[in-house]
């Protein structure tokens, strides 16, 4: 890959001024959408650099509601804006996985809704309807915990059918999590537990039991590696199915690493595993997203 200078266009442009507010400066951020094929038609995208997701029937829309929703979630949550932390072009890979074979006969499948069907969901979760902005929903829900209070942000595809696969990326880049958006969706669903660790582990290591009960037998699946570089030389690679990044000084050792990245997290998690939510190997796209100039200030 290439290893070029992450990229911020010199060329700004003015926001325009909303009710006497000063104008506010843009800069263009360079990013990447990832769009992989969703079930039954159309294309999942979604923002490695944000983990950011949207969708459309074509490629075009896809990139282009990508691009909207992105710019959205910047704008709600300044903070979230990536700052060169990877540089250069971005490449994907077919990537193959092995997973227990009973994970896939877990009911964790996300189910095929409309956007509004969703904001229903999310406000029965606690969020708040914030606005509409061209073809997205905004919603918001206030988290504290011990150490911080802050938003979470859920960018909902303003569409009659949200494919799973757009879906799992409204809730990963801020929304509920996968478990909790199922039990309001499926009666009487229960989270499933993690598998025991495949590996062995040393005597003094603490037991998260209880576990699922493993089948013995392990099923191969393929998925994709996004392949970005880091800002000090190495590779840091991305799972889009299930959100999974590692990192490493070669290609190889880095497709090595996030492989082993997604199987311990559907080992802990069998819920992330991928259902056929998306098909094929997917492709790359580079993207500008308009972002205000003055959260690039400090980069």
């Amino acid at each position: 890959m290439q290893n070029t200078q992450h990229f911020i266009s010199a060329k700004t442009a003015e926001k325009p001024a909303v009710s006497g507010e000063k104008a506010t400066e843009m800069a263009e951020l360079d990013l990447h959408a990832v769009l992989l094929n969703a079930e039954g038609g159309g294309y999942v995208a979604m923002c490695p650099e944000t983990h950011i997701g949207s969708q459309g029937e074509t490629v075009e829309e896809a990139v282009a509601n990508l691009r909207e929703a992105n710019e959205l979630y910047l704008e709600a949550r300044p903070g979230e804006c990536p700052q060169g932390e990877t540089v250069g072009v971005a490449v994907i890979k077919p990537l193959t996985i092995s997973v227990d074979e009973n994970a896939f006969g877990m009911d964790c499948k996300l189910p095929a809704l409309s956007g509004k069907e969703i904001g229903r969901v999310l406000e029965s979760l606690g969020y708040a309807f914030d606005r509409k902005s061209g073809n997205h929903m905004i919603y918001q829900r206030l988290c504290e915990s011990k150490y911080d209070r802050y938003y979470h942000t859920a960018i909902v595809p303003d569409a009659k059918k949200v494919y799973p696969g757009a879906l799992y990326w409204v809730l990963k880049g801020g929304g509920p999590t996968k478990n909790e958006f199922l039990a309001k969706t499926k009666p009487g669903y229960v989270a499933p537990l993690p598998f025991p660790p495949a590996e062995p582990q040393p005597a003094d290591a603490e037991d998260h039991g209880p576990y699922s009960e493993p089948s013995g037998k392990m099923k191969e699946i393929q998925v994709n590696a996004v392949l970005m570089n880091g800002v000090e030389g190495c590779y840091v690679p991305f799972n889009p199915e299930t959100g999974s990044c590692s990192s490493g000084d070669t290609i190889e050792e880095a497709l090595a690493m996030v492989r082993e990245c997604t199987e311990f997290s559907i080992e802990c998690s069998p819920e992330e595993c991928p259902r056929g939510e998306t098909v094929g190997v997917g492709i790359i796209k580079p993207m500008k997203v308009a972002v205000d100039a003055s959260i690039l200030a400090d980069e």
